[in-house]
């Protein structure tokens, strides 16, 4: 898993580089990009088996509850969708698949998982359930007031820093920089 998730990222870094860079960085961004796509595919067909012998509710969660397949066909699109931008030559796009391969896989694992958070070895009554790790009313209204507040002033950071960063390309930088 912890190669699965080492290749996964090295993928989606290398494919956003390979939308950014220009010259001889971006072409070794973009050679490693394909090439990480095909062990990234080969280790999400590898690693269903085991998951199932380890773990065989991730599978029957979602014989039970088939809405939840749609995690799956995400992490499926995003896949598919990298092969197909990185053959032609979408970068950008190719990026978006990544992220949307990665989220993809991560709520499949969280729908799979379902109701559990993290599950026991030693049987259920000792895991950690979406349930037994609820806080209380107040504190989940109060955390929500705070949290608007704090994704507010995230997204103006954001904002002023995103035009910081790349306004920067139409002025000159100060001469020392």
């Amino acid at each position: 898993i912890g190669l699965f998730g080492l290749v996964v990222l090295a993928t989606h870094g290398a494919t956003f580089l390979a939308s950014r860079a220009t010259g001889p960085l971006a072409g070794r961004a973009r050679l490693a990009a394909r090439r990480l796509w095909w062990a990234e595919l080969l280790l999400v067909v590898a690693l269903a088996y085991p998951t199932y012998h380890v773990r065989h509710t991730m599978v029957t969660n979602f014989g039970d509850h088939p809405w939840r397949l749609v995690f799956p066909a995400f992490a499926v699109a995003g896949l598919a969708g990298q092969f197909a931008f990185h053959r032609a030559g979408a970068w950008g796009r190719a990026f978006f698949a990544s992220a949307l391969f990665i989220a993809g896989m991560l709520a499949t694992a969280a729908a799979g998982l379902f109701p559990n958070i993290v599950p026991s070895l030693a049987g259920h009554p000792y895991a950690l359930t979406v349930h037994n790790a609820a806080s209380n009313h107040h504190a989940l209204a109060v955390g929500l007031r705070w949290w608007s507040l704090g994704i507010v002033l995230a997204i103006g950071y954001f904002i002023v820093a995103y035009r910081f960063i790349f306004g920067q390309s139409e002025r000159s930088w100060p001469a020392g920089r």
